[in-house]
């Protein structure tokens, strides 16, 4: 669905992201990874599936728009330790992302001490 802010064009996509075709960017916010590991450890367990599923969302996304760039819009994991929580396949996918756009993380008001590990 095209729209335009500011004089600029920007597309939403089905999954809820935005593409700026003329920054051929991402725009992505609230992604909340490892959400489903923080409830864990308050004894209400989700499904611990919710990280890599948004990182697969985001790469089919990328695929579809040709995004070099993507602008994480702050609350990126549920929490400041969410990062060390993320499982490996989930971290492989993320690492592999981010190396081959030009990724810039913003923070949110989840992520206070946020570690770039």
């Amino acid at each position: 669905v095209p729209f335009s802010f500011a004089g600029e064009t920007f597309l939403a996509t089905r999954d809820g992201a935005l593409f700026w075709p003329a920054r051929e960017a991402l725009l992505l916010a609230d992604l909340h990874l490892e959400k489903a590991s923080w409830f864990a450890r308050l004894g209400q367990f989700l499904p611990p599936y919710d990280s890599h599923a948004t990182l697969s969302a985001i790469a089919a996304t990328v695929e579809a728009t040709g995004a070099r760039r993507l602008y994480c819009l702050g609350d990126s994991f549920h929490d400041k330790f969410g990062c060390d929580r993320l499982p490996a396949d989930a971290r492989d996918l993320l690492t592999s992302l981010t190396a081959r756009l030009d990724w810039t993380w913003i923070l949110g008001n989840h992520d206070p001490g946020f570690a770039d590990h």
